[in-house]
């Protein structure tokens, strides 16, 4: 698990709406940060974490407090389960897994209505909506109601609930070469479903839509509107109006974008405020009054590139421009003094964090008003780890007022986290610049908080600092910061956190010859072809090395295949040894390799070669001694030794010594000339006679 560097920047500007005013400074908000999960969905290099940006997720209860609903699984084409994760204020938990059936698709959409979450997911081979109902009070769930028949092709599914606890349910159907294709909703209005209704987009299909409503029967909704013939789809953003139980209204398409981040409708006046991911990853805003037309050509948001941004309006009237770059950072406003346009000529923009492991999240699951009927209370967000590396990791953002007390915040670790023993991960706090606080202590507990070690005396108060964690297993951690001049003033981790260590056991990585498998026999001067692989247990190949036998190399960091020419007739020991990542090389893998020049071979020639038989040895590999066997087809005098891959003598065992015509064995006990054992490794036993020499491989493994 990673921890992070959450530093809030200070910058005070003036920023224009309708009229003149001054947004809030960072001195106003602090921020805690928690982790909910470590098992949200992903499927490495197939579906990245992000997928299901436009959903509902985080959604706050009546009664409960804030829930989040997690989609798990690594399969692109099922979601095995949602996990319910309750927020308690301090930490969140696990409360209930619910398993899916196997056939639902990618995601499942959320909203929550008084104490009630519901929850839909396309079964894609029964072709139909399934509901989840969770009740927040009591834990009990009631799972796999089918609700409508969706056909085939269907996909993005998407929800919503109106103020007054309607909601509406929508799906797609995809097509090819530019559509058009069908998207399709059903509401329940509190007494049964209806539709579904369709509405026939210019596209392939209508997705990711995010919707806001006007009152609650209208709503306006937003999504990607892709085209052309696949692989090759273009992308565009589309936007149409609702009126529950009629199909889509003044369907618009705009250009230049490929996919919305969100759409707010100001209730105040009717206004819609749309916002795109442009091409160039700028935010690019379109306006409409309640009464008019869509602006024809966007402005831009003057706050750079974006990986997400979304728009949040909480029960006080606040409006929180959120945006994920590099981290996170926010807009603050009131709803009631936007009163037409969005004029951003100057913006104060708040760094909420910027998480180790967390700067390219692609998902800002917001709690809005779209998904539940309790009031939105203040700026609460959920968002994942990088894309790919950590996009199982799910954590939460709680951004709160500051009324002058808060002069620095803990966040991380902050209870749930698990932190890996020996590896650097970083203490992170909220630094109030106001504060007037140059530098902190840091100490840690093992304990739960009874009893504390320093780490750091005293280190810059800059709102992060680099812990190289202790190689210990603890399940009960917790981080203090204080001020180094005056104790009394300090923040400790909300609950704890679990440090995990072990030692790891580097193994050698693996090579194989693959081609030739086994040995053989070929002319000189002709081309000649090997191909093998490597394996790492616990990393990664760098290097190939193959050792031709005549003193030559081929090595590269992607020769896995060779193409090699012998000049000269004789037998050769061709070899393939890998190294990993963690300078590593592997036992050698090898094939003999005889090269005949057909031209040159006379009768004693062939006698020569001939004249006797090297038999592999056994056992091989072997662990204490081997018996190497040979055969003698004339009277010849022997001289057999061990040599190690260095080409090193390791043990003579037979020297210059008369053998007649016929069988004969000599047992290696895996010992050096001077009798001690040598270690694990590849070995070679040659026997030459006065005719010929030979060579066989053998592998000892202590």
């Amino acid at each position: 698990m990673l921890s992070k560097n959450l530093k809030l920047i200070a910058i005070t500007v003036i920023s224009l709406f309708s009229s003149a005013f001054v947004l809030a400074d960072d001195s106003e908000y602090y921020y805690n940060s928690y982790q909910i999960s470590d098992q949200h969905r992903y499927d490495y290099g197939k579906m990245g974490a992000h997928w299901g940006h436009h959903l509902g997720h985080l959604v706050r209860t009546a009664t409960q407090g804030l829930w989040y609903v997690d989609d798990t699984g690594t399969n692109v084409n099922q979601n095995p389960a949602i996990h319910y994760h309750h927020f308690t204020g301090r930490s969140w938990q696990l409360i209930k897994k619910l398993y899916n059936p196997n056939t639902i698709q990618q995601n499942t959409a959320s909203i929550a209505i008084g104490d009630s979450i519901f929850s839909y997911g396309l079964n894609i081979n029964g072709g139909y909506i399934e509901e989840a109902v969770f009740n927040a009070r009591t834990h009990e769930a009631i799972y796999n109601r089918k609700i409508f028949a969706t056909g085939a092709s269907t996909n993005y599914i998407g929800a919503a609930v109106s103020p007054g606890g309607k909601r509406i349910v929508w799906w797609t159907r995809v097509v090819d070469n530019n559509g058009p294709s069908p998207w399709l909703y059903v509401y329940h209005d509190g007494d049964a479903w209806h539709g579904p209704i369709q509405s026939m987009v210019p596209g392939n299909d209508f997705s990711y839509v995010f919707a806001s409503f006007v009152n609650e029967n209208e709503l306006y909704v937003a999504g990607e509107v892709p085209g052309g013939i696949a692989p090759n789809w273009t992308y565009e953003m589309g936007v149409g109006k609702i009126i529950l139980g009629n199909p889509l209204e003044n369907f618009t398409i705009m250009p230049a974008n490929f996919t919305p981040h969100d759409i707010w409708v100001n209730t105040n006046n009717g206004d819609v405020h749309l916002f795109g991911h442009s091409f160039s990853s700028e935010v690019s805003y379109y306006y409409k009054p309640a009464a008019g037309n869509w602006s024809e050509t966007p402005a831009f948001l003057p706050i750079g590139g974006v990986g997400r941004f979304r728009i949040i309006e909480d029960a006080s009237g606040k409006l929180y421009l959120v945006f994920a770059q590099n981290g996170f950072k926010m807009i603050v406003m009131n709803k009631a003094e936007v009163t037409g346009e969005l004029n951003l000529d100057d913006i104060s923009k708040i760094s909420i964090n910027h998480d180790q492991g967390f700067t390219s999240s692609n998902s800002i699951w917001a709690e809005t008003r779209e998904y539940q009927t309790t009031p939105v209370m203040g700026l609460n967000f959920g968002f994942h780890g990088n894309d790919w590396d950590y996009s199982n990791l799910l954590r939460h953002s709680q951004v709160l007022p500051n009324d002058g007390s808060v002069k620095f915040n803990l966040s991380l670790p902050n209870g749930n986290e698990t932190l890996i023993g020996a590896n650097t991960h970083q203490i992170s706090w909220y630094a109030n610049a106001a504060a007037n606080i140059n530098s902190l202590k840091i100490d840690w507990s093992v304990d739960g908080g009874e009893n504390w070690s320093t780490i750091a005396e005293s280190t810059p108060n800059t709102g992060a600092y680099q812990w190289l964690v202790p190689d210990t297993n603890r399940s009960a951690c917790k981080i203090r910061i204080s001020d180094s001049e005056d104790s009394t003033i300090s923040d400790l981790s909300d609950t704890t956190f679990t440090i995990f260590w072990e030692e790891i056991v580097k193994t050698p990585p693996v090579a194989t010859i693959r081609y030739p498998q086994n040995d053989t026999t070929i002319t000189v001067n002709t081309i000649f072809s090997a191909n093998g692989n490597g394996a790492d247990a616990d990393g990664y190949i760098v290097r190939y090395l193959w050792q031709l036998g005549d003193g030559n190399e081929i090595s590269g960091v992607s020769k896995t295949s060779i193409e090699y020419e012998y000049k000269t007739a004789g037998i050769y020991y061709l070899t393939l040894e890998v190294k990993d990542n963690e300078e590593q090389w592997s036992f050698p893998d090898s094939v003999k390799i005889t090269v005949i020049d057909p031209m040159a071979v006379a009768d004693d020639d062939e006698l020569k070669l001939n004249s006797m038989t090297l038999i592999a040895n056994y056992p091989n590999p072997f662990n204490s001694a081997t018996n190497i066997y040979y055969r003698l087809n004339i009277f010849s005098v022997v001289k057999l030794c061990v040599y190690n891959i260095h080409g090193e003598l390791v043990n003579v065992m037979i020297n210059n010594r008369i053998q007649d015509a016929g069988n004969y064995h000599h047992t290696w006990d895996g010992k050096n000339t001077e009798g001690k054992s040598v270690p694990t490794g590849c070995y070679f036993s040659v026997l030459e006679t006065n005719q010929t020499r030979k060579i066989s491989k053998m592998l000892l493994l202590r």
